[in-house]
């Protein structure tokens, strides 16, 4: 018992030590964490902390976020001895609303405590130690300062890139470190020296474009000089990095960015220094640091009214004084990502604000002001709150709608009859029922509203993006104003266009879309005639009108519609419901003598033309045609031996086509919907379509040659695309098949203005060289994968066996002549490519099919291609054999 009472005194002994010398490590832990010691031992306090607004919902306004406190020595802060720009996410001191919200949340809202430290521990190289919760990661970006301080990039307090790294990485120019998004690793880092070439800044923009995966996250330096050959296609891709201030850099400025691929302009994390007026180069370095997550998207909820992405005049034309500028889309097929700009300010957009359902604003038409903003989502939950947002919806102002993805299950009477107080008519919304109207109380029928509606209750309704002048002062309408009258009048004679006659179809006006803006840059394109080819099938052809109707910037008088006049009494009345013209042909029963006549009558009409679009039967426009073609034109002035431009890629399949900026070179004419010189209809096909242009054009026109050499160019992603391949002839079903049978990408809204890289086809021989000169060579294992996958997902089990760092790829395969493809066929298969006996394969270019494999470009090299003589010969790699 004894010596049982001895070891409990010894227990409590024990116990009041420990927890004294615990309590000792504390206090000693958290006073060293606040302190540095400097040379004369002097404790330093440099230490400090960003808050936040813990308010749900609310956005903080105080604190400057583009950068997390920084030494008190760095030259960037000395603000009246540098003219240093800021993107600053939040607003000012004053009260000022934010101009960037995304960033702002997603420095400040996101980052509970940031520490700083002016010298690193012994296990880090780099300079600010940034501390970050566990769901975010730290960065510290510095640009160069003149010849002598290189840029310093740290990536969770590591130094990535900069002086003290193990190899020296940078250089003049622009610096960047990419994180891959869903490993949040390292994958490359670049230099580009933008002062030397123009060259480096093409594949600065072949980088960003193709090598970032989507989401991928850039850190971004400048040294020296980068603007000198700061090239239009990287300011352009670097704006979708979420940078707006790229676009303006000046000589010798000096520049960091913190973005992310597919990132609005505007969101990112960047500064801009330059040398103050009257001052001496160089300028002193700025910096950002701070906390963010992946990916850079934070979510806001029952915000009262946010300013986000600003777009000038939203882009459209601008407006007059009693007008204002809007944007409306409902978002694309199956998701819950409206968009709605008001001026020049997006309220609504993808990653910023909205929701399934209804999305709403109430405007001060008097003030062109935002009163309130609120979304409900009425297809989980029940009308009640969205009944008490429009009860008190002030009497004159205007209520701005959109409902996106589907906003009827859970909508009450009550709610559909408070819309018709507005001027609409509630009873409307059916389910899958995408929508936007403007309203204002008092109102009988609002004339500002669209309506789109599925084709069943299991497919999605075709997405709304309308861009237009909305006036202050709403007057009353009519129902004739807000329907088609011509259209009812039509569908109730012609009972055979019964999917354009739907009845939820048949009262929607035919009205053109839009100009943008930015599709000035592109309006001589709006001059070139189109012709469309009209089969049989008239369901077919109301898509493919409607298609091209839905371009922005469309000249009605310039398209063309031919068909026979054994359809007259049905195709004359249809065509000019859209105001389109019209070639009449006698009754032919053979596609080429169609053909034929189409295009001597067409040229006839357009005498003076001297480029035409030519559309093929049952081939509608995507998002993004014309937009295409009107580069595709500019090329093909600039480089004679460009013979056409297709908007159809016929290897588009998911699996291989992710990029959306890539266009590519081949050596076969594509067809389908193309943009041809008058120069080349008159030399390869006048007279000679008996031999060229048997069969429809996905049957391959030319088969036999042309009488000179040219190149054609197609999309990665289709810009067109196949309305029905079920109607094809029995010889041409096998081909449609093949070409349907697969879910290719789909071209959305998004590509209506995105960035091509038409540098690429006057340079393609040079492109595919170098690439090819620095790409991964698969191995004989890689091949085995792709034997015995015998074309089943050989695409997915060969992608982990890439390595992270190689953004090019290459395959060799055996050829025993030039036109030898036997080996070809089975890579095909491996890789998901259409390939067909008889037929020279699809997509290849002087010996050479280029796709995409996620963010890697993928290179099929046949051993009697020129490409492999010059560049793989010599590494002597392995070569796939069937």
């Amino acid at each position: 018992m004894g010596l049982v009472r001895y070891l409990r005194r010894f227990d409590l002994r024990f116990m009041l030590i420990l927890t004294v010398l615990v309590l000792i490590c504390v206090y000693v832990w958290n006073f060293s964490a606040l302190t540095y010691t400097s040379g004369d031992s002097t404790p330093v306090f440099v230490a400090s902390k960003i808050s936040i607004n813990k308010r749900e919902g609310v956005l903080p306004h105080a604190t400057p976020s583009s950068s997390a406190p920084t030494r008190s020595s760095d030259p960037v802060d000395a603000k009246e001895e540098q003219n240093v720009v800021e993107n600053k996410p939040v607003g000012n001191d004053d009260g000022a609303k934010p101009a960037n919200p995304i960033a702002a949340a997603q420095q400040d809202g996101n980052s509970k405590t940031v520490e700083e430290k002016k010298e690193p521990s012994a296990f880090t190289l780099c300079p600010v130690i940034v501390n970050c919760a566990s769901n975010q990661f730290s960065y510290y970006v510095q640009s160069g300062q003149g010849t002598a301080q290189p840029p310093i990039i740290c990536y969770n307090n590591e130094l990535v890139m900069g002086k003290g790294t193990a190899d020296k990485t940078y250089t003049r120019g622009a610096n960047i470190v990419v994180i891959h998004p869903k490993f949040k690793t390292i994958i490359d880092r670049r230099s580009f020296d933008l002062y030397e070439s123009s060259d480096n800044c093409m594949a600065m923009a072949r980088f960003l474009s193709g090598f970032v995966p989507f989401k991928g996250q850039i850190l971004m330096a400048s040294f020296d000089e980068m603007s000198t050959n700061l090239c239009s296609s990287v300011k352009t891709l670097l704006n979708q990095y979420g940078s707006a201030l790229a676009k303006n850099l000046k000589f010798r400025d000096n520049f960091v960015l913190v973005g992310e691929k597919a990132l609005p302009g505007n969101f990112g994390f960047e500064k801009v220094g330059s040398v103050p007026k009257g001052g001496s180069w160089p300028a002193a370095a700025v910096n950002v640091s701070g906390c963010a997550t992946q990916p850079i998207s934070p979510k806001y909820v029952d915000v009262d009214v946010i300013n986000g992405y600003s777009l000038e005049n939203c882009g459209v034309q601008k407006c007059g004084f009693e007008e204002i500028e809007i944007h409306i889309a409902t978002g694309d097929t199956g998701t819950r990502a409206p968009k709605l700009c008001i001026g020049s300010v997006y309220i609504y957009y993808p990653g910023l604000k909205g929701s399934r359902g209804f999305n709403l604003v109430e405007l001060d038409p008097a003030t062109k002001t935002v009163i309130k903003t609120a979304e409900y989502d009425t297809y989980q939950v029940e009308s009640s709150r969205l009944e008490l947002f429009l009860e008190n919806v002030g009497p004159k102002n205007f209520l701005i709608a959109i409902v996106a993805d589907d906003g009827s299950v859970s909508l009450k009477q009550h709610a559909r009859d408070l819309l018709k107080q507005f001027g609409f008519d509630g009873d409307l919304i059916a389910m899958r029922t995408v929508l936007y109207f403007v309203g204002r109380k008092g109102l009988k029928v609002t004339p500002v509203q669209k309506i789109s509606r599925p084709d069943s209750p299991k497919k999605f309704a075709p997405p709304i993006n309308e861009r237009f002048c909305l006036p202050m002062e709403l007057s009353e309408a009519t129902v004739e104003q807000i329907t088609s009258k011509a259209r009812t009048e039509f569908c109730a004679k012609h009972q055979s266009f019964a999917d354009f006659c739907f009845v939820h179809h048949k009262t929607e006006p035919l009205i053109p879309a839009t100009k943008l803006t930015s599709y000035d840059a592109i309006s001589e394109v709006f001059e070139v005639p189109i012709l469309v080819l009209g089969g049989v099938n008239n369901i077919a052809m109301s898509h493919t009108l409607q298609s091209l109707l839905k371009q922005p910037g469309l000249n009605t008088k310039k398209v063309y519609v031919a068909y026979s006049i054994m359809f007259g009494d049905d195709y004359k009345p249809f065509i000019e419901l859209f105001g389109f013209q019209q070639v009449v042909v006698k009754p032919i029963s053979r596609y080429v003598e169609f053909l034929t006549a189409a295009l001597q009558q067409f040229w006839l009409l357009n005498s003076d033309a001297t480029h035409a679009i030519v559309i093929d039967d049952e081939v509608v426009a995507k998002p993004g045609f014309m937009w295409y073609m009107g580069h595709a034109l500019k090329a093909m002035k600039r480089d004679s031996q460009i013979g056409a431009a297709s908007a159809w890629n016929p290897q588009g399949f998911e699996t291989v086509a992710s990029d959306p900026s890539a266009v590519h070179v081949v050596s076969l004419f594509p067809g389908q919907a193309f943009l041809i010189s008058k120069t080349f209809y008159e030399v390869e096909i006048k007279d000679r379509e008996q031999e060229c242009c048997s069969q429809r054009s996905i049957q391959q026109w030319f088969q036999s040659g042309t009488q000179k050499q040219y190149k054609y160019i197609i999309p990665e992603i289709s810009r067109a695309g196949y309305f029905s391949p079920t109607a094809y002839s029995a010889q041409t079903q096998p081909l449609s098949s093949l070409a349907m049978s697969m879910p290719r990408t789909a071209a959305s809204m998004n590509l209506t203005e995105v960035p091509l890289l038409m540098d690429n086809v006057y340079n393609f021989d040079t492109v595919v060289t170098d690439n090819l000169k620095s790409a991964y060579y698969v191995t004989e294992r890689d091949m085995t994968i792709c034997r015995n996958s015998k074309g089943k997902g050989a695409v997915k089990l060969l992608a982990p066996f890439l390595p992270l760092d190689k953004h090019n790829i290459a395959v060799v395969y055996s050829q025993a002549r030039a036109d030898d493809y036997q080996s070809l066929k089975y890579l095909y298969s491996c890789f998901g490519l259409m390939y067909m006996d008889g037929i020279s394969p699809y997509g290849i270019y002087n010996g050479v099919t280029t796709v995409s494999l996620g963010n890697k470009r993928v290179y099929l090299v046949g051993t009697s291609s020129a490409y492999y003589k010059q560049t793989a010969q010599s590494l002597n790699p392995y070569v796939a054999s069937f």
